[in-house]
């Protein structure tokens, strides 16, 4: 059987890869083991952000009664409820309708917005509201 040596850089490069999958693991258990949504959407986002390395992450569920999508947000000491329709006029309504993922790289690009669907806008109203610019998106469906 020939000697077969990993190196050095590849050695930390699995043990990275086995740290993230041990890490999704561990919050993929915290969810399935959640009581409610509220503590996957609010008790999680710490660790979401910090397993998705992004400065901010949102986590909707369905309402199909009202044909939206919703989510909370810890903003002080409240809990603030986000709504969206269910639609082609936002990027995570979009999603939703469609079930596709969007990758976008310029949320304020309306030129990039057209190219996936002409009516597909970025609603900046939120980031107003929260003083957080919102520069790349990814939004993508989870059915369970």
């Amino acid at each position: 059987m020939p000697d077969t040596k990993i190196a050095p850089d590849n050695v930390h490069e699995l043990q990275q890869k086995i740290a993230y999958a041990e890490e999704v693991k561990r919050i993929t258990n915290l969810i399935h083991s959640a009581k409610d949504l509220d503590q996957i959407i609010l008790d999680l986002h710490k660790d979401l952000l910090d397993l998705f390395d992004t400065e901010e992450v949102t986590i909707y569920a369905i309402d199909t009664e009202k044909k939206e999508i919703f989510s909370r947000a810890a903003h002080l000491d409240t809990v603030q409820e986000i709504r969206v329709p269910i639609n082609e006029q936002s990027i995570v309504g979009f999603t939703a309708k469609y079930l596709r993922p969007a990758n976008i790289a310029d949320a304020y690009n309306k030129t990039e917005l057209a190219n996936i669907h002409p009516a597909l806008g970025h609603d900046a109203s939120w980031d107003k509201k929260s003083g957080f610019k919102t520069k790349q998106v990814l939004s993508y469906p989870i059915l369970a």
